[in-house]
């Protein structure tokens, strides 16, 4: 029997404030979570999980936006961060995804299962499969230049980042 293999993708929901480690009780100094830097250098993706830290903390909703962020190889892999934050969601979950070639899967499976796992103290969505990403957005953001203004729901913020730099961005505003 021939083992079939395809693309992964792996959609979380979790407090944006776990993608940062607090090493001092009494200072408010932080780093990245070690797992989900992993999982970053696993795709090759590149980009300052701080500024989305301190933007999430200094105004919730107001400069929220879905940014992907590409590998720095292809288009195939990248990173999604969802940063809308519902006004009432006392949490302050936001929707992290992830996608690699086949061939990094089994790793990232391992290391979001980890990430996931250890540092979301609620199990509130987590979702792994080959069109999680379409079957939520509709949008196949392995195409980015086949993107367009009609496939983005009103309201939202759409940017497309590869280096830390932006290429391409939309603002659907209703």
């Amino acid at each position: 029997m021939e083992k079939t293999m395809w693309d992964i993708e792996i959609k979380m929901m979790m407090p944006f404030d776990t993608l940062a480690v607090y090493p001092y009780d009494d200072a408010d100094e932080y780093n990245i979570e070690p797992t989900f830097v992993k999982i970053m250098e696993l795709l090759n993706v590149k980009f300052d999980v701080c500024r989305i830290i301190e933007t999430l903390y200094n105004c919730r909703s107001d400069k929220s936006a879905m940014e992907v962020h590409y590998s720095l190889d292809s288009f195939d892999e990248f990173i999604i961060l969802d940063t809308y934050i519902d006004p009432t969601d006392q949490l302050d979950f936001i929707y992290i995804i992830f996608r690699s070639k086949a061939c990094k899967g089994g790793d990232l499976r391992k290391l979001a299962h980890i990430f996931y796992t250890d540092t979301c103290k609620y199990n509130v969505y987590y979702e792994e499969g080959c069109n999680v990403i379409k079957n939520s957005t509709k949008i196949d953001f392995t195409k980015p230049d086949k993107i367009c203004l009609n496939d983005i729901m009103r309201g939202k913020k759409l940017i497309l980042f590869q280096n830390n730099k932006i290429f391409r961005e939309w603002n659907n505003e209703v």
